[in-house]
């Protein structure tokens, strides 16, 4: 018996000699005189969503509004300060208007580094700010409705795939619509001669149809959507158009940059005379500029409609690309 109770009195002894305590991961260790450490808990990195697999953000009438009457977020290097969507959006009165035809367009164009630095050009030959060089812009489809008189949404029809222009052409000279006549932007031309070919990567085709712009601070991408004729010209009380897009990875072998990626796009309506496509008699409506995302994001352009109007009769819009 005695040696029993001497058993149990050195096993408790042992026991007292030995800590109890909670380690940094929530569980019961034991400390003696080494110390028992825990590593702390090492947090991966944080990574973009995969191109395949981006969130599609809902189109609603407050973003229908909010891009027709917000400020531009971003502005682009490459088009004329002049122009009335570089300040905001463009709004036209389509109801006091004769409209024959009209269409849906956008571009896609590179971020410039200031706002307006020059009274005639915009933010135009100055360097971009994008730094991404393996990311590109993709487009889902044009689509478009007109609001009759009647207060009767119509639908213009959509259209997938290239089609379009590269702006400036290669053909052209180069100032035109950026007005870099001045001795200033001469010398920046001819400092940055070998860029003035466009890339052939521009502008390609997609899985599922899209197509994807890979803009430079020379070019960008000028699409263009179908062109509708309403049964009268006068009947056209206003026009909306939208457009999704969103940055993906260019080559999938090569880092993911899109965090770097500074590119803008916006949509719009021009109008043009009864007996030809090609003739522009002016534009119906221009949204503000917007930076493009890793989602699917809509962009949108609604001629002139009062905020009530258009929350009792909104567009048909639909939320993908």
């Amino acid at each position: 018996m005695k040696k029993i109770i001497l058993l149990l009195i050195l096993q408790l002894t042992v026991l007292m000699a030995v800590d109890f305590t909670m380690s940094k991961s929530g569980t019961l260790t034991k400390e003696s005189s080494v110390p028992v450490t825990t590593p702390d808990v090492v947090t991966p990195p944080v990574t973009t969503v995969p191109s395949g697999q981006s969130v599609i953000l809902p189109n609603s009438v407050d973003l229908i509004w909010e891009d027709m009457h917000g400020k531009p977020i971003g502005y682009p290097v490459a088009t004329h300060g002049g122009y009335p969507q570089y300040q905001g959006s463009n709004i036209k009165n389509v109801a006091t208007m004769d409209v024959p035809k009209f269409n849906q367009w956008t571009e896609v164009e590179e971020e410039g580094d200031t706002a307006n630095p020059f009274p005639d050009s915009g933010g135009g030959c100055l360097k971009t700010i994008n730094k991404a060089t393996n990311t590109r812009v993709e487009l889902g489809a044009y689509r478009g409705w007109w609001l009759d008189k009647n207060n009767v949404w119509h639908d213009m029809g959509s259209r997938y795939g290239i089609h379009g222009t590269i702006v400036p052409r290669s053909t052209s000279v180069y100032g035109g619509i950026r007005s870099c006549e001045q001795d200033y932007f001469k010398q920046i031309r001819a400092a940055h001669m070998s860029e003035m070919t466009p890339p052939s990567s521009l502008i390609r085709d997609e899985a599922g149809g899209f197509t994807s712009a890979k803009p430079n601070w020379y070019f960008r991408w000028h699409g263009f959507g179908v062109t509708t004729q309403p049964t009268t010209s006068t009947s056209v009380k206003a026009v909306f158009v939208q457009v999704y897009a969103r940055l993906i990875v260019d080559d999938p072998s090569k880092p993911d940059d899109r965090h770097l990626a500074r590119y803008l796009l916006h949509v719009a309506s021009d109008h043009k005379t009864i007996d030809g496509l090609t003739t522009l008699t002016g534009d119906l409506g221009i949204s503000r500029y917007k930076r493009v995302t890793n989602d699917w994001q809509p962009y949108n352009m609604m001629t002139y409609i009062t905020r009530e109007e258009l929350d009792k009769n909104p567009p048909p819009f639909v939320s993908k690309p």
